[in-house]
């Protein structure tokens, strides 16, 4: 009824019970569906995982990358985990779209260890790693968040109105450079990301993502004389 359907797994990290996953790929290979979801660059290291993956019919998954700066990376997390993944970044993004899987990335622009050279070098890294898409917002205070305890005891929040907390809307001082700064550089960089002539190269990459996905699942039927 629906021949072009997508259907997307909303967990915050749907591949990370590697068991688990794995056999229920297994059983979506025989539904013939198309899908999307979020994880985590871990899914790198498990070349059965990414196989499945094409096999299942992945299209993209969703990446949240959060910062291009070791600095700004600090602490994001309790572990520190995403700070460890960033010397690998450019190599597992090339890696899992070689699978014919796109990589739509998540940034934040304006952590606090973040200054003016964050909006270029964030825009440089988009296009370098040709990422099928992204997604860039700026540090938001939810209410029972750390960084809302945080700004709170310094005194940043600007505005508790919960229309604004739209994650791209500036509600917080930040650390180093103005609101408007970030407000513009914000806009600076989905102007340029959304050019024509960038959307003409993602649309081109996008094509030979298929192109890898198709050949991958082709090889694949082959090898198991299923053609």
């Amino acid at each position: 009824m629906f021949p072009d359907a997508m259907v997307l797994f909303a967990d915050d990290n749907f591949l990370v019970h590697r068991k688990e996953c794995k056999a229920l790929l297994k059983e979506i290979i025989k539904l013939n569906l198309r899908w999307l979801a979020q994880t985590d660059v871990s899914i790198v290291q498990d070349d059965e995982l990414l196989e499945l993956m094409v096999l299942s019919g992945c299209q993209w998954v969703v990446i949240g990358f959060e910062s291009i700066h070791l600095s700004s990376l600090y602490q994001l997390d309790n572990k520190n985990w995403k700070l460890k993944q960033l010397p690998g970044y450019e190599k597992a993004i090339e890696k899992i779209q070689s699978f014919g899987i796109g990589v739509y990335g998540t940034f934040i622009v304006g952590l606090d260890e973040d200054d003016m050279h964050i909006f270029d070098e964030t825009e440089n890294f988009i296009k370098q790693n040709k990422l099928y898409g992204v997604n860039i917002t700026v540090p938001t205070p939810l209410p029972g968040t750390r960084l809302r305890d945080k700004m709170c005891d310094e005194n940043r929040i600007l505005v508790n109105d919960w229309s604004y907390y739209t994650f791209w809307d500036v509600t917080i001082r930040p650390k180093k450079m103005s609101v408007r700064e970030l407000e513009e550089g914000l806009l600076d960089i989905y102007a340029s990301i959304f050019d024509d002539s960038q959307v003409y190269q993602r649309l081109s990459h996008m094509k030979q993502l298929a192109k890898n996905r198709k050949h991958f699942v082709k090889n694949s039927k082959q090898q198991k004389g299923e053609v």
